[in-house]
């Protein structure tokens, strides 16, 4: 209550001012305390995004042991009463399927028993995970302008429009209006139009064989229906609507949507001997899985007739999701044209208040000036000191490069990484497969011969090379993988 006084005392410039500064929000809302009590969250250095703690709905998780939960970047933390508190993890723990078994015990979810007892849980399942969709949220036109129009410096042309109608100053002040309003539109339809773009790449939704053990029957179903611990048949063109461990066959993927390999990857069934924690992030665990998102290209029966898998993380807690939230929270970046931009303004506000604004006052009270002229004038020399179309000319500059970028095909959901992207100079790649296509044609060999070694002229007929070693090399310098 006290927050919401000194903000009505002061015409709101504290809340702008909590606002622009969240650690000053969280400074006078906020009082830090032990996590079991905390009615509200804050992840350190990301203070613009301090989350409610909700209570436990959930019977199903109430038995469990789960009390509270909170929403952070759209995965769902839950407080477990009975887990160890760890010197590196809280009793929170992030909604995931599972987080503590051995690779062998998966092997059993192919056992009756244990398929039974999973569709006895799967109705309070689907409202533990909720739809296997990862869904992202469009803020709408208004906020996102907002969000716009409430930067420092917007702030600070307002002032100068509204100081310069005072001053009957109007044709200068409704051009800066005119040029604001359209560059901020226009900057908010193209982050937009960026959004929905990126929505509709992530929300991906199939058909997909849901395997009934008791049975060995297949049914056909919507993978936004699919929860952990389902068991599905996996067939080749099937692209992966969640993360799944391969429990039964073999099969090769192309996993080029998040590695940007274009190599397929062979894919192998769970190994029962294996005793380690499953961690699909370690290379010896993601041989067993299949990532979201990836494409299955061929699939190989062992023993059984089916290639089945269990669903294991859906959502956004997949890998693909994790993909998705590293894009829409991206790392901040301390750029120095930011810092430099704001120690050159507030470098004009000092001097203009010292050197202009206090000899000014001094000169106008000797020739008798009236002390309304003498405030306005004052005000005035602010806006002369600090060019007030600086955000203009940072967002029309911004705005083209984006829709340049934009008929090259490359989609920018953070306009302010433009200027980032402008810094760079150089760009090192360590092959050229991965940007471009998946695969590689030769188009020539150059030899290296003589001593000193140098290089030959190009050689496009591969079957006219003088050197039978660089032939042998050549033909050799190959993979192949015998699926089965």
């Amino acid at each position: 209550i006290c927050y919401w006084v000194l903000v009505f005392l002061s015409f709101g410039f504290l809340w702008l001012l909590a606002r622009w500064i969240p650690s000053l929000y969280i400074t006078l809302n906020c009082t830090p305390s032990r996590l079991d009590v905390a009615t509200r969250i804050c992840a350190k250095g990301h203070y613009k995004e301090l989350t409610p703690v909700l209570q436990e709905t959930n019977e199903f998780l109430s038995v469990q042991g789960s009390t509270k939960y909170f929403v952070w970047r759209y995965q769902v933390w839950r407080w477990y009463t009975f887990v160890e508190d760890l010197s590196y993890c809280s009793q929170y723990r992030p909604i995931s399927y599972p987080f503590n078994r051995p690779v062998s015990q998966f092997c059993s979810e192919l056992d009756i028993t244990s398929y039974e007892e999973h569709q006895r849980q799967r109705e309070s399942l689907r409202h533990i995970y909720g739809p296997n969709l990862i869904s992202i949220p469009l803020p709408g036109p208004l906020q996102l302008l907002l969000d716009e129009v409430l930067h420092p410096f917007y702030m600070f042309q307002l002032f100068s429009v509204v100081l310069w109608y005072v001053e009957v100053y109007a044709t200068y002040a409704t051009a800066i209006i005119i040029i604001s309003v359209t560059g901020a539109v226009i900057g908010v339809l193209q982050t937009r139009k960026n959004l929905i773009n990126l929505k509709k790449l992530a929300e991906y939704e199939c058909n997909v064989e849901l395997y009934d053990l008791a049975t060995k029957t297949q049914k056909t179903i919507s993978s936004k229906n699919l929860v952990p611990g389902d068991i599905i048949a996996v067939q080749e063109g099937l692209i992966m609507p969640c993360d799944v461990i391969l429990l039964q066959g073999k099969c090769v993927v192309n996993e080029s949507m998040l590695t940007g390999e274009s190599v397929p990857v062979v894919k192998s069934p769970a190994d029962t001997d294996d005793k380690g924690i499953f961690t699909p992030s370690k290379s010896a665990h993601a041989k067993y899985t299949l990532y979201g998102g990836t494409e299955v290209l061929q699939t190989k029966t062992l023993d059984k007739p089916e290639v089945l898998g269990m669903v294991f993380q859906s959502g956004f807690s997949t890998t693909k999701g994790q993909l998705v939230r590293s894009i829409l929270y991206p790392k901040p970046l301390n750029m120095k044209f930011y810092r430099d931009s704001f120690y050159f303004i507030l470098f004009l506000f000092l001097l203009s208040s010292c050197a202009g604004f206090l000899l000014m006052i001094i000169r106008f009270i000797k020739v008798g000036v009236p002390w309304y002229e003498i405030i306005v004038r004052g005000l005035d020399l602010y806006t002369i000191a600090i060019p007030p179309a600086l955000p203009i000319a940072l967002t029309i500059g911004t705005v083209f490069s984006v829709d340049r970028l934009k008929k090259k095909s490359i989609s920018c959901i953070a306009p302010s990484r433009v200027n980032l992207a402008g810094l760079v100079e150089t760009f090192c790649f360590d092959k050229t497969g991965t940007l471009t296509e998946d695969g590689l044609d030769v188009k020539s060999v150059r030899p290296s011969l003589g001593n000193p070694a140098i290089f030959t002229p190009e050689c496009p007929d591969i079957s006219s090379l003088a050197s039978p070693e660089l032939m042998k090399v050549l033909t050799s310098c190959h993979s192949l993988a015998l699926l089965g």
